[in-house]
């Protein structure tokens, strides 16, 4: 079910806390943001966030949620899939799905968040400079971290993938101010790439 709504920026995330993580950063410039739980909020603003509720279910479920939250979300001019910044959750089932019902012509993949300690290098998710599937993230008994690689998220029927290693939140700055046509990506970040 698509939405006539339009807004400025959606942002969609697989839990309460990265949904207002994801919208922090905005409400901290002064725009007006509403959070949704598994919906999209009826109250309007410039600002979207809704919680999918997606990280505490199966995967394929995961994926059904985000598809059709994004396809409602599609119309808004940035669309900001957010994802946990050391990788855990269904983050391969929520890029496809997020991707497709999106309409996006690309998708920049970007978790790091320096000011936490995760920070991406050569394409690898590092917390504290130690690849994530190998740290504390990696053995947790519910969602934990499976693979540090960012490439081995994305999986081909995602099409037009830009990874972008960040070691600075000056780096993450840097290279999203720079990628042109912003409404034609699908963002996927942490609240790094909120920031920036």
């Amino acid at each position: 079910m698509r939405t006539n709504r339009q807004y400025t920026i959606g942002i969609l995330a697989d839990d309460l806390t990265s949904a207002a993580d994801g919208a922090g950063p905005f409400v901290e410039r002064g725009l007006r943001a509403v959070v949704g739980r598994g919906r999209l909020p009826k109250e309007g603003a410039t600002i979207v966030a809704v919680d999918s509720g997606s990280r505490s279910v199966a995967a394929t479920q995961a994926a059904e949620r985000v598809a059709e939250l994004a396809a409602q979300l599609a119309s808004s001019d940035i669309l900001f899939k957010t994802v946990d910044s050391t990788l855990r959750g269904h983050v391969t089932a929520e890029l496809e799905a997020a991707f497709k019902a999106s309409g996006r012509k690309m998708l920049v993949f970007a978790p790091a968040f320096p000011a936490a300690g995760r920070t991406t290098v050569r394409g690898v998710q590092l917390v504290d400079g130690v690849p994530v599937a190998e740290t504390a993230y990696g053995r947790d008994p519910v969602h934990p971290a499976r693979h540090s690689r960012l490439v081995d998220f994305v999986t081909d029927t995602v099409g037009n993938v830009v990874i972008l290693d960040a070691a600075t939140q000056d780096d993450l700055d840097t290279q999203i101010a720079a990628l042109p046509e912003p409404q034609s990506i699908l963002w996927v970040g942490s609240p790094g790439m909120a920031v920036a």
